[in-house]
């Protein structure tokens, strides 16, 4: 006699979701800084439809600083031990002091929501160029020193985004803007 299982087991096969993405040649280096790019265009729209119906330019950029650090930190905190560990490769604070690597997304974050609460904006204001200057000095010294290093800017999510001018000019955008905020008071 013949025995047959009364059931048959297949083995299914994974299906990889793992999509190709083709790493860009040296002509293609902008090509890095897409997910940047494309970020910063969904918050300059979220905070251009903020202002759909009158446009106020303290408003417009108080709740573009807002959603940007509120984005940032989102992005860092996917991720809090990629983040800490990138971070501390060129920040002198979180390398000698390991939890300020943990706490710096948190600051975006209350540093965002109070922009788009737009409370207390002066002291927001002040600092967020506080955080922001000591941010870019510490890039400009791992760039001084020929650091070659991934810039945690958007988390440790495997974007591959070098530490680069592109760093120094996102925070000297942002240093200017909070610093035209508190002239615009």
């Amino acid at each position: 006699m013949d025995s047959k299982p009364c059931c048959k087991t297949e083995k299914k096969s994974a299906i990889s979701l793992d999509i190709p993405v083709p790493s860009p040649s040296p002509d293609q280096k902008w090509f890095r800084f897409y997910p940047l790019g494309i970020t910063f265009v969904f918050v300059i729209g979220a905070a251009g439809i903020t202002q759909a119906t009158s446009f106020e330019v303290h408003n417009f950029m108080s709740n573009l600083m807002g959603i940007l650090l509120i984005t940032f930190s989102y992005l860092k905190l996917l991720n809090p031990k990629g983040f800490r560990m990138s971070f501390a490769k060129y920040d002198l604070i979180a390398f000698y002091i390991p939890p300020y690597g943990y706490i710096y997304p948190w600051i975006e974050l209350a540093l965002g929501v109070f922009y788009c609460l737009h409370l207390y904006s002066l002291i927001i204001n002040s600092l967020t160029i506080f955080v922001l200057v000591i941010n870019m000095s510490q890039v400009l010294r791992a760039l001084f020193l020929k650091k070659s290093l991934e810039c945690a800017c958007m988390g440790s999510l495997g974007f591959k985004l070098p530490l680069s001018y592109v760093t120094i000019s996102e925070d000297l955008v942002m240093i200017l803007m909070a610093s035209v905020m508190i002239g615009i008071q």
